[in-house]
């Protein structure tokens, strides 16, 4: 049984982490439903080339949460298989229908807490709160590129920061 606790926990880490990660993206300027996209393909090593995707990479902050993402779902995904294995094969406390019972419950709980949009949104927004206090104050003020409209085009943000002057407190 302590298998299969640990397959819950673990599903229930990822899911969280994924959904965090997303806040992150989010909180660097990609739309939510990228955002929420390359968090995953990041999270589960599928590696989709997208212009989403170089958008990502070509950013100091964004690589850096996928990088993240990448070693985190590195770790998770063989953790669940194994607690699996085990949890079925080896013997232990419990019969096979009494754990297989539990994980179907328990997997049932986590669709239902993460599947739940509130909870999913306020995820999404510890996420983006951690980014904007943490990780984007240490990046220096230069242009982000948010869309390349060709070779001579390019539609991007600049963040400002520093107090502004007296002709500007007015």
């Amino acid at each position: 049984m302590y298998a299969v606790a640990t397959f819950l926990v673990v599903a229930v880490i990822t899911l969280v982490f994924g959904q965090l990660a997303t806040g992150a993206l989010i909180a660097t300027g990609v739309p939510p439903e990228i955002a929420a996209f390359q968090a995953r393909s990041a999270f589960s090593g599928a590696g989709f080339t997208t212009t989403e995707a170089e958008n990502v990479v070509n950013h100091p902050l964004r690589r850096r949460i996928i990088a993240t993402t990448m070693f985190v779902g590195s770790l998770g995904t063989p953790t669940l298989v194994v607690s699996v294995l085990v949890g079925f094969v080896a013997p232990g406390p419990g019969s096979p229908v009494e754990r297989t019972l539990v994980v179907v419950s328990g997997l049932v709980g986590i669709v239902l807490f993460i599947g739940n949009r509130p909870i999913r949104r306020q995820l999404v927004r510890v996420g983006q709160h951690y980014t904007q206090r943490r990780l984007l104050p240490a990046l220096e003020a230069r242009p982000t590129e948010l869309l390349a409209l060709g070779d001579d085009f390019i539609v991007g943000s600049v963040r400002v920061t520093g107090s502004p002057g007296p002709a500007q407190r007015r």
